[in-house]
């Protein structure tokens, strides 16, 4: 009995915060817990082995998220302990360290209209709407939603991270970016400035705000720039995952992959070009500038909005120059004469008669 109590004092608070929580979710979470509410292990394990067969319905649920870290926390193990598991840091450090003689990492970002850099160094442009993971993992998940912007634009209007608890290094917190704060929030939802000491929010300004995992070697750069809101992170490569349904993974589905704007009047393309090579931006980056000053009409802000994210995109260590564009870049485009202009359209439409297609490059 004594061992049995304090499972069951910790099955009490998991329980008030999951009707605090998951109420509100559509998931079919308490119907899971309707069946499970004894507070033994076996009836944890049960509880657990239910939610998995929510994973693919819930897979973008952060209430969903939350209650599966918060079940980590009641001390009932029906597995042998993961990899990652293995990798965590000690209570006393709160620092990572993966085990390997050199670590390696992994860095992923979304910005603009809006292009995402993968893991695998892949820069996609893609059309879609809605909430979907960026990130996932045992230490946080990273959610981000699209909202329209003019009639042919999509822009990253919130990002909502959620950080897992673990021991004494990080406590379950949420913080949340939208493209409508000014400035940006400098403390999590709840209002508190601190999630324990493995996890640390700065505002480098009004509109920049840096969250570092210490215990996790996660590092990411929250930027707001005018219409523009951007999230770049670093991470162990460890930590990356084999979840295609994360963009910084697996990117978007090719039906929402889109490519440079076709048809555009030379002189547009022209003034988009000029505002991109003045932010300095090259290859494949100015490419997706290009994109984006046609895609919003606002030119300055745009290129600058561009050229910040590819900068924080930097700062986090990722690789400058771009590998291989596979389609005709639109800076180039946007150089050339009006003839060459018209000739590269027409070429482009011919092909696109004979059914083939080109997707935007890969950078590194």
């Amino acid at each position: 009995m004594g061992h049995h109590a304090p499972l069951l004092l910790l099955w009490g608070l998991f329980t008030f915060a999951l009707f605090s929580t998951a109420t509100s979710s559509d998931c079919g979470i308490m119907n899971c817990y309707a069946n499970y509410k004894d507070g033994s292990c076996d009836n944890v394990a049960e509880f657990r082995a239910c939610l998995s067969q929510l994973a693919k319905k819930c897979s973008y649920d952060l209430t969903y998220r939350a209650v599966q870290a918060s079940l980590s926390q009641l001390n009932c193990s029906d597995a042998a302990a993961t990899e990652t598991t293995k990798r965590r840091p000690t209570k006393e450090t709160c620092l990572w360290h993966s085990g390997e003689p050199k670590e390696e990492w992994r860095q992923c970002i979304l910005y603009g209209d809006t292009h995402v850099r993968t893991f695998g160094g892949e820069l996609q442009t893609c059309r879609a709407m809605g909430a979907r993971p960026l990130v996932d993992n045992a230490y946080l998940t990273v959610q981000v939603t699209n909202s329209p912007i003019g009639d042919k634009a999509t822009v990253l209007s919130k990002v909502t991270i959620g950080i897992h608890a673990h021991g004494g290094c990080a406590m379950e917190k949420t913080y949340e970016a939208d493209i409508k704060d000014n400035p940006l929030p400098t403390v999590f939802v709840d209002g508190s400035p601190s999630a324990g000491k493995g996890v640390r929010l700065t505002p480098l300004n009004s509109s920049f705000v840096e969250l570092v995992l210490s215990h996790a070697g996660v590092r990411l750069l929250i930027r707001q720039q005018g219409d523009f809101l951007s999230v770049a992170l670093r991470l162990p490569s460890s930590l990356a995952g084999d979840q295609p349904s994360q963009l910084c993974l697996g990117g978007c589905s090719l039906s929402e992959r889109v490519q440079v704007p076709q048809g555009e009047p030379a002189w547009r393309l022209e003034e988009a070009d000029a505002a991109c090579r003045a932010a300095n931006l090259t290859g494949a980056y100015r490419d997706a500038c290009v994109f984006d000053v046609l895609a919003t009409g606002q030119k300055e802000m745009a290129a600058e909005a561009s050229a910040a994210a590819v900068a924080d995109l930097k700062e986090l260590g990722a690789a400058a120059a771009p590998q291989v564009i596979e389609q005709p870049s639109a800076a180039a485009l946007g150089s050339a004469s009006a003839a060459a202009i018209v000739a590269n359209l027409l070429l482009t439409a011919w092909l696109h008669s004979g059914s083939s297609s080109v997707l935007l490059g890969a950078v590194r």
